[in-house]
């Protein structure tokens, strides 16, 4: 989540974007987010949680190296395709973390524990 505070400032302060080219450059990994979700949740019944939660946590990773590497005075495209990378990651991490978490809990306590899961 810090990428969608961190990449704002930066590409306006150090890049000298507007804020709404800014708001333009999260777009993608917003947009990935949306369309690819469904299709994670399938995925997930397929493969499993544990291989897409891996899989969302390595590309996180790869995608964060990359902005904090190429980021600081690169094009608006450029850092684009590491909020692209980001989006994607999140959107193969998040709805597999939360079926691993609720299939841990007793019935009785996934309230309560998606309530502290979620934050």
């Amino acid at each position: 989540f810090a990428v969608l505070v961190f990449v704002p400032s930066l590409v306006v302060e150090v890049n000298g974007l507007s804020s709404g080219q800014a708001g333009m450059i999260l777009l993608p990994g917003g947009v990935a987010v949306a369309i690819l979700s469904p299709f994670v949740g399938r995925l997930s019944d397929r493969f499993g949680d544990k291989r897409l939660i891996i899989t969302g946590m390595t590309l996180m990773g790869l995608s964060t190296l990359f902005l904090s590497t190429y980021a600081s005075g690169a094009s608006p495209l450029l850092v684009s395709v590491g909020v692209l990378g980001v989006g994607i990651a999140f959107a193969f991490t998040n709805s597999p973390a939360n079926n691993a978490a609720v299939s841990a809990l007793d019935a009785d306590k996934v309230g309560v524990g998606m309530g502290i899961f979620q934050g």
